[in-house]
């Protein structure tokens, strides 16, 4: 019973009550009160695992004759909403009904310990605790350990998640099917769970299809919501459903929950050493340019010691585009601006050279334009696939045909990594943070890379 329930029956109990009619209160809410403390759930979660690993876990039908049911491998550290999402899929369900998880007993148990659905967190008729705030791991720990679920309580379907097997986490996806038995009963079909009953209402109950179940084990875009990736990366792959590159892009996005690279200390000073280059160029009185707004032929000899370019006496940074568009990007992130005939550092291009810590989060603030159009789109196509292909050579033909897809073509013709690489200050900037000597489809660097996905989080 929550604290409102009693303040409302204390306040009916004693309204208008003599000394007698109040004993007689004071006695009921203490058997109030006793009954609410009989009535608590046992707290059954355990602390999360600072490891993340993969569980192997086996799920039932309950009542099932012959037994209908999944074994599924999945990250330990998911949500239980996301767990949810995974079983519609397993299942072949569609979500349109409610759902609890239960451990320590079944999901109508009184000592189980409830994970309930949205539902029923806000209408707060159940005590139990939002399924999206526990994760797998709180509640499923060794080999032998078991969850309950409960989907559909009019059909009164319910399933036990038992866990075979705990490893180390593998590359793949969050989660996947490995294998099955039978056709899950068909939603609103009266609970049914027997084979004989659901040959009646389904083609073939043996048949299970391990492909289709994987097809639709768990909605991406909530993985995605829940990990909180960037609204407008969530916004393009949402235009690209139904194209033929929707489902490769989207495989690559959910790799953005992948461990990210690691480097050593010193690397990531060296690989911004360009932009510090400006940084400290522009302290003192600035960077002097043309009356035309270009960098003086003394700063491009200059730049030509962080920037590889072909250098020549006299050479105009317009003849220079690697140097012009990585300077103009720096501009576009907020770390430099331009006052008369002078680049100066911005507050934040001030901060950054002090700590170079804080060139990484302006940078990473800046690089997804906030303008709908063209350049954003190159820009979130250019940082999710930096972002999973660190070491890896970026996927440049793949780009091209996302782009198409969404739209975007040069000619009639697929918009090739040359046009990409000047498109948006955020290819600029990570072409140039990974390998500035190449001219054509290059190996991403780790710390571009990391770039790339924290500009894709911010």
């Amino acid at each position: 019973m929550s604290g409102d329930d009693v303040r409302k029956q204390f306040d009916d109990l004693v309204s208008g009550a003599d000394l007698d009619d109040l004993r007689r209160a004071s006695w009921q809410l203490l058997a109030v009160d006793a009954l609410s403390r009989t009535m608590t759930r046992p707290n059954r979660r355990r602390p999360r695992l600072r490891e993340v690993l993969t569980y192997r876990i086996r799920v039932e039908l309950n009542g099932s004759d012959p037994a209908i049911w999944r074994t599924v491998e999945v990250r330990s550290d998911l949500t239980l909403d996301l767990v949810h999402s995974i079983m519609q899929g397993a299942f072949g369900w569609t979500d349109r009904h409610l759902y609890r998880f239960a451990c320590g007993g079944g999901p109508f148990d009184d000592k189980s310990q409830l994970y309930l659905c949205p539902f029923d967190v806000e209408v707060n008729e159940e005590e139990g605790i939002g399924a999206d705030r526990v994760r797998l791991d709180e509640v499923l720990r060794d080999a032998g350990d078991e969850l309950a679920y409960a989907y559909d309580f009019g059909d009164g379907w319910e399933l036990t998640l038992r866990l075979e097997q705990v490893r180390e986490l593998a590359n793949g996806p969050s989660a996947v099917c490995v294998d099955g038995r039978r056709a899950a009963p068909p939603e609103d079909s009266a609970g049914i769970t027997r084979g004989e009953d659901l040959a009646r209402v389904l083609d073939d109950p043996e048949t299970f299809d391990l492909g289709e179940a994987n097809h639709w084990l768990i909605d991406p875009f909530l993985v995605l919501s829940k990990a909180e990736v960037h609204p407008a990366l969530m916004d393009l792959l949402a235009r690209l459903l139904g194209s033929p590159v929707a489902d490769t892009a989207i495989s690559h996005a959910l790799r953005l929950e992948d461990p990210w690279p690691s480097w050593p200390p010193d690397e990531m000073l060296a690989v911004l050493s360009p932009i510090q280059w400006f940084l400290d160029r522009a302290y003192a009185g600035g960077i002097p340019l043309t009356r035309a707004g270009y960098l003086t032929a003394e700063e491009v000899q200059a730049a030509s010691a962080v920037i590889p370019m072909y250098w020549r006496q006299g050479i105009g940074e317009v003849e220079v585009p690697e140097l012009l568009s990585f300077r103009r990007a720096l501009q576009s992130t907020g770390l430099l601006r331009r006052r008369k005939d002078r680049l100066h550092l911005t507050k934040a291009g001030q901060m950054g050279r002090i700590q170079s810590e804080k060139i990484w989060g302006q940078v990473a603030s800046r690089l997804i334009p906030k303008k709908v159009g063209f350049e954003q789109d190159a820009a979130l196509v250019a940082l999710l696939f930096t972002a999973v292909s660190p070491e890896r050579e970026l996927p440049a033909e793949l780009m091209g045909e996302v782009m198409a897809a969404l739209g975007w073509q040069k000619d009639g013709r697929l918009i090739d990594y040359d046009a990409l690489r000047w498109a948006t200050p955020a290819m600029v900037i990570l072409h140039t943070l990974s390998d500035p000597f190449t001219d054509g489809p290059l190996i991403v660097g780790r710390v571009a890379a990391s770039l790339a996905r924290e500009a894709l989080f911010w």
